[in-house]
């Protein structure tokens, strides 16, 4: 009978990140096993904190030790698998290992139920006729509450409006409180479980599935890489491969990378498999996610569908057929906060411990996941042509020189407005994609050409029209413009680059009668929004769906025969490395939501670069031509794939201090790796310097092979912490960034 616990205890930094011995209680000892959650006393004042047990054993009588406090429930634990990922995972993301455990399991799971305070609209009295009565904020919160009861906190978050007007609304009637325990069990919309329906496929789609089928079933792990342009019917090649997976008694795990992508996904996949499906992301309430977490840890659901996190979703190893990621190449797999893993790397632990088939999917793979499929370590398959033979959209490059030159400064230039209203005529629709939120991108001054900045971060601020205000959309301050320059005193401000909001504006004037959508971070804030926009679009048939990155791929509209790309040049000449890949994938991607019907689809790309090669190859959406270009770039300067990258990040709140243990820590580093055949780079002040009012510094090693370096580097962070002159200075390790300077 075990007498001990070996357990990784919950907010234990780094320095202290080891495993703690715990008696077993008696009465706890046919209870505890590796992978429960248990609760213990910890520290000083004998504090009950989360933990985990590592492992169990007898006592050696040799220290006294603490008891285990209580177990937590049985359901929601570790199987050996999923300790054994954690354990993995915690070498690959120098963090400690509680933070591992904590992303693998939702808070929203472990945590208890607990009621949810709910604040509902009154009939009758001054709630009909607010507007003469109450302020702009708490005039947005009503109008929310007109849709329904909402969460005080949604209401809160959604209209700016604080608790305390809540509180006066409610003392003169107009709304009311009310508590609600979240339901784990509540209905949903998915069809009742029926037999899994024949997928017809087109013959080269047949042929791609027969080999991925024959991987899926071979009993041996397999990686493969799906390229096909946008519109070729990947999904219809995934579903009718699940089908067969969930026929053999196993089930599926399907990555999507934005909650924008899940709701036309998770709806084409209840067609088919009806309540087998299982959601997980972001979008959910605390209830709903507990709902679908206990629902997939049961064998409930044997189709799992979700964002980044579901990845660790509690498919039992024995019972997991098959992982899929689409939209392999999207850079929100990677998380960029503890633990800094990326989802594509753990589902290829997941598959090979399994011994399973992982599916990339993607119209532009990876740089990473091409090379490997063309090196032959993934097998690579292609679907070079659209469904039912449809046409790729045809493309037009417009040079935006030419409209400044007629004095046109519209963010909306006038080729593309003509074309807007050609396509509003033939009662079809257009989506605009501008990767800008706010009205504008910055305030600047004419006089000496500085930018309004926020005051915690060295970035510039956005304003927004709906609230009037400055956002920075990195700390989430905000602010009322200034009335003059903060740099130079002067009153000449004006407004930089146009933001979504502003080309709502633009659209009104130049299509008289137009209706429009906006899809950005500012208009999804609620549960249901990106669903309800979504749904608005198809079913009312507005004309125009203005947005951001969410709108560029995976989206399926087969009357939206025009996209317009505003503004091009944007990410092209960032200084990470990523750069070309980025745009490349971002137009070919949001050009692709184009002609996806009936119609022919067509495109509009505005730019001031109209002969760049990357442009170019995004016009003919040549993915090949730009692959190989950007490999050869790639391995003439030593960049991944070709090697691996550690960054170092640096930051504190005095200046000079993070600036020194910068140096140091670089010091340290070059002679650390010295021997290893690895380069550093820097220490060089971050992209953005200043965050949160942290200064911010970052050192880059590259390396042809990482293995040796993980142990010197977590060694390089232990010997940081512990050094005095660096207590109020942080240093995160991020393996193999997405975002490298």
């Amino acid at each position: 009978m075990p007498e001990v616990a070996s357990v990784a205890v919950e907010e234990a930094n780094l320095l202290f990140d080891k495993p703690y011995s715990y008696r077993i209680p008696p009465e706890m000892a046919s209870e505890i096993r590796p992978g429960r959650r248990v609760r213990v006393p910890f520290g000083r004042n004998n504090r009950l904190r989360e933990a985990v047990v590592l492992g169990v054993g007898e006592y050696d009588g040799q220290a006294k030790l603490k008891s285990i406090a209580m177990p937590g429930s049985e359901e929601i634990s570790f199987d050996e698998s999923m300790l054994k990922l954690a354990l993995w995972l915690r070498k690959r993301t120098y963090c400690p290992l509680y933070d591992v455990f904590r992303a693998m399991i939702p808070a929203a799971v472990t945590a208890a139920d607990k009621t949810i305070r709910f604040v509902k609209l009154e009939e009758g009295g001054a709630a009909q006729n607010p507007g003469a009565r109450w302020g702009e904020k708490t005039r947005k919160a009503l109008a929310l509450l007109k849709e329904g009861p909402r969460a005080a906190k949604e209401i809160e978050y959604l209209s700016g409006v604080s608790p305390a007007s809540l509180k006066t609304l409610a003392k003169r009637g107009i709304v009311s409180f009310f508590e609600e325990v979240p339901e784990e069990t509540k209905g949903s919309l998915r069809p009742p479980r029926a037999a899994i329906p024949e997928i017809p496929l087109a013959p080269k789609q047949e042929e791609i599935y027969l080999s991925l089928q024959e991987k899926a079933f071979r009993g041996e792990c397999s990686f493969a890489l799906l390229y096909g342009v946008t519109g070729s019917g990947k999904t219809h090649v995934y579903i009718k491969l699940i089908a067969d997976v969930i026929r053999s008694g196993k089930s599926a795990l399907i990555l999507v990378p934005e909650i924008a992508l899940t709701p036309q996904m998770i709806e084409r996949f209840y067609r088919v498999f009806g309540d087998r499906v299982a959601t997980l992301h972001s979008g959910l309430s605390d209830g709903e996610r507990r709902r679908e977490w206990l629902r997939i840890k049961r064998g409930d659901a044997d189709v799992v569908i979700g964002t980044r996190s579901a990845v660790f979703a509690p498919i039992p190893e024995s019972s997991l057929g098959v992982i899929i990621i689409d939209e392999e190449h999207e850079s929100s797999y990677k998380s960029e906060s503890s633990p800094r893993y990326h989802a594509r790397d753990v589902a290829k632990y997941r598959a090979s411990k399994a011994g399973i088939l992982l599916l990339l999917g993607s119209a532009t793979p990876s740089m990473e996941s091409e090379y490997l499929a063309r090196r032959g370590d993934y097998a690579r398959y292609e679907l070079a042509e659209r469904y039912q033979n449809r046409s790729l959209a045809e493309v037009t490059i417009v040079d935006r020189k030419e409209d400044l030159r007629r004095g046109n400064e519209n963010a909306v230039g006038s080729f593309l407005a003509g074309e807007i209203r050609k396509t509003k005529e033939r009662g079809e629709q257009t989506i605009l994609f501008l990767n800008r939120r706010g009205r504008n991108r910055r305030l600047i001054c004419t006089d000496c050409g500085a930018s309004v900045e926020c005051p915690h971060c060295s970035s510039p601020m956005s304003y927004h029209a709906t609230s009037r205000r400055l956002h920075c959309h990195i700390c989430g301050y905000t602010c009322q413009p200034p009335n003059a320059c903060p740099a130079c005193g002067e009153s000449h401000l004006m407004l930089d680059r146009a933001g979504t909001q502003k080309i709502e504006e633009e659209i009104e004037a130049l299509i008289p009668g137009a209706t429009y959508l906006r899809m950005d971070a500012d208009t999804t804030g609620s549960r249901y929004a990106h669903t309800e926009i979504l749904n608005r679009f198809r079913d009312e048939k507005i004309d125009v769906l203005i947005g951001t990155q969410m709108i560029t791929k995976g989206l399926d509209f087969p009357n939206v025969t025009l996209v317009g790309v505003l503004d091009a040049d944007m990410s092209l000449y960032s200084p990470d490395f990523h750069a070309s890949e980025r745009t490349f994938s971002l137009l070919t991607q949001v050009v692709g939501r184009s002609g996806r019907g009936e119609k022919k689809g067509r495109a509009v790309i505005q730019t001031y670069s109209p002969q760049n090669a990357v442009l170019l190859a995004a016009e003919r959406q040549d993915y090949k031509s730009f692959y190989e270009s950007e490999i050869s770039l790639r391995k003439a300067l030593f960049l991944p794939p070709f090697s691996s990258i550690l960054l170092f990040l640096i930051s504190g709140e005095d200046e000079e201090a993070a600036g020194l243990a910068a140096e140091r820590f670089g010091r340290r580093l070059r002679g650390a790796v010295k021997a290893e055949n690895a380069t550093v780079l820097g220490p060089a002040p971050a992209m953005i310097y200043k965050a949160n009012n942290r200064f911010r510094w970052t050192l880059t090693l590259r390396t042809a092979d990482l293995r040796p370096l993980r142990r010197i580097a977590e060694g390089l962070q232990n010997e940081f912490l512990k050094q005095k002159e660096n207590r109020k200075i942080l240093l995160t390790i991020d393996e193999n960034p997405c975002d490298v300077p």
